[in-house]
């Protein structure tokens, strides 16, 4: 019950978030479009527009892929992006549609969260630490966006807006990625997101 409860609301923001995407979008350019190529989409929204987004559609905009696995039931590519980032692309296997579009330097922890106060921090803040972060406004006053991170863990971020900033307004953490993002990567592509702090003056991140 609480299950089929939590799909329904899940289902219902879902459709608020995506009707004011095409609401801004109507406003904005007198057009009903909505950017499917955006990356690090909260994952439920990022699941409403997997179904018309399609391999040509992410090569025309990021180019080729530099590499690219074939696992059972999901196939994912990897570009190298030209401020050293990369972006991952997962697809469904047997649709070839677009699962999830994530894109990262370096996957980030809880504790990396623990400098944002409520209340007090605001979107700007939240892009020192991931800068390639989406906010997703879901009206004139609120808004959200979602953070995957280390061990399958995710942080969906809840903003209020204040004197025209966006605000934080809670943290969401989640001992579940809804995605299961980082589990699905082989170990060898892990590293190339997975930092530890230098030894020298305890600062500088260095790949593992």
């Amino acid at each position: 019950m609480k299950k089929r409860l939590l799909i329904i609301v899940m289902a219902i923001v879902s459709f608020i978030c995506i009707y004011a995407f095409v609401k801004k979008d109507i406003n904005n350019r007198g057009e009903e479009k909505i950017d499917m190529l955006k990356v690090n989409l909260p994952y439920f929204i990022r699941q409403n527009f997997s179904v018309g987004l399609w391999p040509i559609g992410v090569e025309n905009k990021y180019g080729k892929a530099d590499i690219t696995r074939i696992l059972e039931n999901r196939m994912y590519e990897i570009r190298n992006m030209d401020d050293d980032s990369k972006l991952f692309v997962i697809y469904n296997r047997e649709t070839n549609s677009v699962i999830d579009m994530w894109q990262l330097k370096k996957l980030l922890g809880r504790d990396d969260f623990q400098s944002i106060v409520v209340g007090e921090s605001n979107f700007n803040d939240i892009l020192k630490l991931d800068p390639y972060s989406t906010i997703l406004e879901k009206s004139e006053t609120g808004a959200m966006s979602e953070h995957r991170l280390k061990d399958n863990q995710s942080v969906l971020i809840e903003y209020s807006k204040e004197n025209d900033e966006w605000i934080v307004e809670e943290l969401k953490f989640s001992d579940s990625d809804p995605f299961v993002f980082p589990s699905i990567l082989t170990p060898e592509d892990m590293k190339l997101i997975s930092w530890r702090r230098g030894k020298e003056n305890g600062a500088a991140y260095t790949n593992l």
